[in-house]
């Protein structure tokens, strides 16, 4: 029996976070019971006996799990049958199924417990650093290849003239494979395998930046090049949109109560939080650098000032928004977003980009 969710909506904000508290220590805990009954499951082989050809078969068809869930599940059970301090550890919510995966292909009964320390409270993409530490790859050569056609060509519905005797039934035309999705991943301590397609735009750009460079870079190193276009292209998002300069100068004399944020404050907002939101919650700093955007504390509606840096903050746009609904009401909505337009000059967003007015 599911909660009726009109049953939810009499709940205060803090019965609210205690009941999703509730839940989800009772569902950690059906999981781990779900990963001990799966390894003994496993040992015991019933699958077989059933008529199916494999764990993974058995786990998707009769129990229902998706695809994902059960190759996680799978793989940290197996690791928890030579390991039972996987299980104490997914108890507390220390580790959790995907960091668990990462790593059980490298446990051993000598390292398991300093590698599941290791990764306690984790996230994905530092587990990925971990296991790339404890089994190094070696380095991805260095290769610049066109995409393969498709081997599937379309074949014709009518027979042309031309062909002579029965004809074999059309084929249907089979579309090329997917393109793999662009991916950074480590590879060995810092150093990562970077996996894109580019079109012959770019390629052809890239080509152009290897010849000007083979004076300084005779062997025309890509991550040489991809690494002074970075830097180049870095300096020049910093300039724009936070007025960054190694000669900044006065700014300029203007009406300090027009809300406006001056290049000055800018740079002195982006230096403080070091690009990242500054936005403090109960549980921590927000700390998020994407998406980032100039808040007046004070709303520029209600006469915020840019003038100077203790009346600005750096935040995500996801803060910046949640900000504007506590000051303004939830049912406030972002002008442009296609609901309700906020009043002009009361909405809180000001993105990163030169010259944009502060809220």
């Amino acid at each position: 029996m599911h909660t009726d969710t009109n049953d939810l909506k009499h709940l205060s904000d803090i019965e609210l976070v205690a009941r999703m508290m509730h839940f989800a220590l009772r569902e950690r805990a059906a999981l781990v019971d779900v990963i001990a009954h799966l390894a003994e499951f496993d040992t015991r082989s019933i699958y077989l006996r059933d008529g199916y050809r494999s764990l993974f078969a058995y786990c998707t068809e009769v129990f229902g799990f998706s695809e994902h869930e059960t190759f996680n599940r799978i793989a940290v059970a197996r690791a928890a049958h030579k390991f039972p301090v996987i299980l104490d550890l997914l108890a507390d919510g220390s580790v959790n199924l995907t960091t668990v995966r990462l790593v059980a292909p490298h446990l051993t009964p000598e390292n398991h417990r300093a590698v599941l320390e290791s990764i306690r409270k984790k996230s994905t993409r530092d587990v990925e650093r971990i296991v790339a530490a404890l089994a190094p790859r070696p380095p991805v050569p260095e290769s610049i290849r066109k995409t393969p056609a498709s081997q599937h060509s379309r074949a014709p519905l009518v027979p042309t003239a031309a062909a002579e005797g029965p004809q074999p039934p059309a084929l249907p035309s089979i579309p090329p494979p997917a393109p793999r999705r662009d991916t950074i991943q480590p590879s060995a301590p810092n150093v990562y395998s970077v996996h894109l397609s580019i079109n012959e735009e770019i390629y052809q750009e890239l080509e152009c930046a290897r010849d000007l460079l083979r004076h300084t870079v005779p062997n025309g190193n890509l991550q040489e090049i991809l690494h002074r276009a970075l830097q180049s292209l870095i300096r020049d998002l910093l300039k724009q949109k936070v007025a960054a300069t190694d000669r900044p100068r006065p700014g300029r004399a203007k009406n300090p109560d027009d809300g406006e944020i001056r290049a000055e404050v800018r740079r002195a907002v982006f230096l403080r939080s070091l690009g990242a939101c500054e936005h403090v919650g109960p549980r921590g700093r927000c700390g998020s650098r994407a998406f980032v955007e100039f808040h007046h504390t004070k709303p520029r509606a209600v006469g915020g000032s840019g003038a100077s840096a203790d009346g600005v903050m750096l935040v995500c746009r996801t803060h910046n928004q949640h900000a504007a609904e506590i000051f303004f009401g939830r049912k406030w909505r972002r002008a442009g977003s296609g609901d309700e337009l906020a009043p002009r000059g009361n909405s809180l967003r000001n993105e990163l980009t030169p010259g944009s007015p502060g809220p």
